[in-house]
This record gives C-alpha cells, sequence and structure tokens, in this order.
C-alpha cells in the first residue's frame, strides 16, 4: 500500500514512493480507490516548507477522499480536501435549525461551529446546541461583542437544559414560510427551555405550540430571555393550549426558559420520555400540510 506522506521543499513535493515536482504554477491530486479511504493510499501528510518548519495535515473519517495541492506563480501553496464526492455546507440560520431538529433525536451531546455572524441574534441563536463553538474574527472590531456576550451568558444560564429530553413541537421543514420549534425537558428538575424561529418569509407574527412531558397538576414560571419579569401558567394548559409565542422580527428568534414553581402540587408519575417524544411526532405528523404552512 502506498502511503500519501508528503514533504515539500522550495516548492518540490515527494512522496514516500517517489518524486514528483510541483513547481510553481503546477498542482498535484491525490484520491483513494474504490471508495474506502485505505484502499490505496493513508490520508494523512507531512508538508515541510521551504526553509524549514511545516504541517501536518490529516484527513478525518474521510471515506472517499481526494487531497488537491496547488503551488501559484508566487510560490504558494494551497491545500484543498475532503470527501471527494459529496458538497456539504452548513449555512447559519435555517440549515443550523434543521441540525438541531434532526440529529437531537438520536445524539444527547453534539456540537456545531458557531459561524462569525454575532450582529444577527436570528442566526446566533439558530446555532445554539449543547456542545457551543465560537468563532469570532476579532480583526473585525466594529461587531458587536456586547450582543455577542449577551448570547454567551443566555447560554451559560441554559445551557444544561440541552441534556435534557427533546421534543419537537413543529414539523420538520426547510421552507422560509415556517415556524420551527423544539423543546428540552429536564424532568428531574421541572425546568426547560423553548426555542422557536419565526423564519424569513412567515406570515405568522404568533404560535401556540402545546409543550410535551410537564406536569399538569404544577404551575410553571416562564421567562422570556428578551423580555424583562416573568408569566405564570399551568403543566395542563401548557400542554393542553400551548404556550403563547410571539416574534414580531421577521426573520426572528425567541427562547423561552420555563421552571416548576415550589410549592405546587407534584402528582407527575415518572417521566418516560420516549413515550412521550412518540407522542409528539405522532401528533406533529398528523398535522394538515395546509395548517403546517401556518406555524
Amino acid at each position: 500500500m502506498r502511503t500519501a506522506l508528503l514533504y515539500i521543499r522550495a516548492n518540490v513535493l515527494f512522496t514516500l514512493t517517489g518524486a514528483a515536482v510541483l513547481a510553481r504554477g503546477t498542482a498535484k491530486r491525490i484520491t483513494a480507490a474504490g471508495g474506502r479511504p485505505t484502499n490505496s493510499r493513508l490520508s494523512y501528510f507531512n508538508l515541510q516548507r521551504p526553509g524549514g518548519g511545516g504541517l501536518i495535515i490529516v484527513v478525518g473519517w474521510p471515506a472517499q477522499w481526494a487531497a488537491d495541492f496547488h503551488c501559484d506563480e508566487a510560490g504558494r501553496l494551497r491545500i484543498r480536501a475532503g470527501q471527494e464526492a459529496t458538497r456539504f455546507k452548513l449555512q447559519p440560520g435555517i440549515s443550523q435549525q434543521c441540525h438541531t431538529y434532526g440529529i437531537a433525536s438520536w445524539m444527547p451531546y453534539f456540537g456545531q461551529p458557531m459561524q462569525d455572524v454575532w450582529d444577527n441574534l436570528y442566526l446566533m441563536r439558530s446555532g445554539l446546541c449543547p456542545e457551543l463553538t465560537l468563532r469570532f474574527d476579532m480583526r473585525k472590531k466594529q461587531r458587536d461583542y456586547a450582543l455577542a456576550r449577551r448570547l454567551v451568558n443566555h447560554w451559560r444560564q441554559f445551557g444544561r437544559y440541552f441534556l435534557g429530553d427533546y421534543y419537537p413541537l413543529t414539523p420538520y421543514s426547510q421552507d422560509r414560510k415556517v415556524w420551527m420549534a423544539w423543546q428540552f425537558d429536564c424532568p428531574e428538575t421541572g425546568e426547560g427551555l423553548v426555542q422557536a424561529f419565526r423564519r424569513e418569509e412567515s406570515p405568522e407574527a404568533s404560535a401556540r405550540p402545546r409543550l410535551v412531558g410537564l406536569d399538569p397538576h404544577a404551575t410553571y414560571t416562564l421567562t422570556n430571555l428578551d423580555i424583562a419579569g416573568a408569566t405564570e401558567m399551568t403543566g395542563r394548559e401548557l400542554l393542553e393550549t400551548g404556550l403563547p409565542l410571539s416574534i414580531p422580527d421577521r426573520p426572528g428568534a425567541v427562547i423561552i426558559i420555563y421552571a416548576k414553581k415550589e410549592g405546587t402540587d407534584n402528582k407527575k408519575e415518572s417521566p418516560q420520555p420516549r413515550r412521550h417524544r412518540n407522542e409528539a411526532l405522532q401528533r406533529l405528523a398528523a398535522i394538515p400540510e395546509e395548517r403546517q404552512a401556518g406555524w
């Protein structure tokens, strides 16, 4: 088996199985074969810079991978590597919402990179999840870093709820005309959060999704992170008539955190998150398509 370990010295590229010149204005492409990452070469690269130093590059979980090395006329080397036949790009906004909506049903802990969108609260909130990876381009001095700090502080306030039971509250959709919402509930403490998004072309400024897994005999304190103060609703109201949400901005996002009020009667049965989640999915599947467009 040939390896894909590479050495670059003074614009000349060598492999362990022979030498090939990568002069100015030339390129070289190295790929796997047969759909498996190790059939012909390994996706590990040791690049040595002209004059000393270098880089170690690894293409992880590569499947059928390819790596392109291009040396331009100025002697600068450009490297691009990844899966050869796929084109994935997670855009901020709807793509990230759909990412969380789907993967949270299967993985209790996951993450995604927070793009450099710190001026836009809707896009920032679209990327929130259990593991928050921050990307700040500190060269952009005019960015609203106070807004970024506000988001991070909010995440620290409710981030633990992402480890609770997950319930989708609206149907899955990539449509720009609908709402998307979900709930993370911690039955052990009676706390949780609801995230809702009004997308770019949604005509509806309000929605009332029914929550899942709450104690119908308890009273819950509800806090909108964008509004001072708190309100109260019973678990039965939240389960049967729903949580009233209003998002005037289009697009816009809202986060509601809730907590069971101390001293309320607690007759809740043992948590059965799988049953609750299945009931929520069945309820969403029964919503007619014409009504889904109004979420």
